[in-house]
């Protein structure tokens, strides 16, 4: 679902930077409130994900250590490592959104 809302909003946003020079601020209020809500709701997804699996992982690495792990280990640190960066961005995206709409609608 993800994926899908992600696959739009690159749609519309380059149609959009196609008709002018692209900038964040200049987008209209609709596209705005879209990826402030898509942006929000993904920060909390992989919350979500972190906070259920990350203490998981954190226990099983105290227990065996970097090299016991293996390769389904490794996999797993590199989806936790995904997972932590997308929730950073996705979080700053709603953040700089939230920005913009609030010094355009309030005074």
């Amino acid at each position: 679902m993800l994926n899908f809302l992600r696959f739009h909003l690159g749609a519309v946003l380059s149609r959009f930077a196609k008709r002018r020079r692209y900038k964040f601020a200049d987008m209209p209020g609709w596209l705005l409130l879209f990826l402030a809500a898509a942006s929000g709701a993904q920060a909390a997804f992989y919350q979500n994900i972190l906070s259920d699996v990350g203490p998981m992982y954190l226990k099983a690495f105290d227990k065996v250590g970097v090299m016991g792990l293996g390769a389904t280990g490794t996999i797993l640190t590199i989806a936790l490592g995904y997972c932590v960066l997308v929730f950073f961005v996705s979080g700053l995206l709603f953040a700089r959104t939230a920005d913009i709409l609030k010094n355009r609608w309030l005074p």
